[in-house]
Order: C-alpha cells, then structure tokens, then sequence
C-alpha cells in the first residue's frame, strides 16, 4: 500500500507539469536570390519584443522551416525583424557557440568569405539594417522572402 500511495504521488506531481513554454505558430518558406533558389542560408525572426529568436536553415531549393524549442514549432505570434544570411562551415573563430552568441555574431562578414557563390547582400543579414520583417498569428507555409541582388 505504502508503493502504491508514493507512486501515486510521484504521477500526480508529473501530471501538472505541461509545458511553460510560450505558444509558437508553424512557419515555412521559401527564399530566393535574384529569382534563384537561395541554399544554405540562415533565416532567423528576431521578436520585437525581445522574446527567443527562431530560424531555420533553407536546403537546396531555398526552403526553411522555422524552430524556437524544436524542429519544426515556428516562432512567437506576433512582429518580428527578419535576417538572412549565408552560412559556411568555416565560420571565423569557430562561430557561435550559444544561441545567445549566434543572435549577436555578425553573420553579414560571412558574405565576403565565400564569393564563389551567389552573396546575399550584407544588408539582410544584419538586425539593424535588414528591410525585411514578418507578422505572424497563423500558421503559414508560404512566408517567402525575394532577395535583391543588392549590396
């Protein structure tokens, strides 16, 4: 009896622990470059608020879809800053090595380390300089951003 009573608090207590965190809403695109499907980048909406980034690498065709806890869950509701830039894997000191570091690298000096391929301009990648932005309040698999060939 005494088994069955302490397994039966241990449940209880398991029970009532859902998950704190904050809603996030499914988002996916495409991203292109000049008409072009634009590979390996890094597509990050960065919360007005201050609230956890989310991203999402684009494959071969310029597809991403958006994490803020786990693959796939999208990001916050509400307005966010959006950066995008080119990824490699020879980023300069090794790159990030927090969530917290990769949001403040200064992904944009990446673009003049691999001119072998088309370059996202500098001025996507960069929070304070980026002209694209994104509301979001429903889940949507079309959130396609079109990059000028811009420097």
């Amino acid at each position: 009896m005494k088994n069955s009573s302490l397994a039966w608090v241990i449940l209880t207590a398991f029970a009532g622990c859902g998950s704190n965190r904050p809603e996030t809403v499914a988002v996916a695109g495409r991203v292109t470059l000049a008409g072009q499907p634009a590979a390996e980048c890094r597509v990050t909406f960065h919360p007005l608020d201050g609230r956890r980034v989310a991203f999402g690498l684009t494959d071969a065709e310029g597809r991403y879809v958006l994490r803020t806890f786990e693959s796939g869950d999208g990001a916050m509701p509400g307005e966010h800053r959006v950066t995008i830039y080119q990824v490699t894997m020879n980023l300069p000191g090794g790159g990030p090595k927090s969530l917290a570091d990769e949001v403040n690298f200064d992904w944009s000096k990446l673009a003049a380390e691999s001119p072998s391929r088309p370059v996202v301009p500098e001025i996507f990648g960069n929070r304070e300089t980026t002209p694209l932005s994104a509301t979001i309040f429903e889940p949507t698999d079309s959130l396609d951003f079109e990059l000028a060939n811009r420097r």
